[in-house]
């Protein structure tokens, strides 16, 4: 199971017990992940919040 963690300004995701961070952007409705100088991930946030990236992954939302 995956989860994404954006605090401290960074992007965080966290994978079967490995956790990489990336700084990001917000524009509009999407959140930019910066991975590398050559690429990055966009991820679009959907009505109810939730994160949707590549292929359709999708995040879920968590309650505060």
């Amino acid at each position: 199971m995956a989860t994404v963690v954006i605090e401290d300004g960074k992007f965080k995701q966290r994978t079967l017990g490995t956790e990489v961070e990336f700084d990001y952007k917000v524009d509009d409705n999407k959140i930019i992940v910066e991975v590398s100088e050559q690429a990055n991930l966009i991820y679009r946030i959907n009505e109810a919040g939730d994160l949707v990236g590549p292929m359709g992954i999708t995040f879920k939302k968590q309650a505060d």
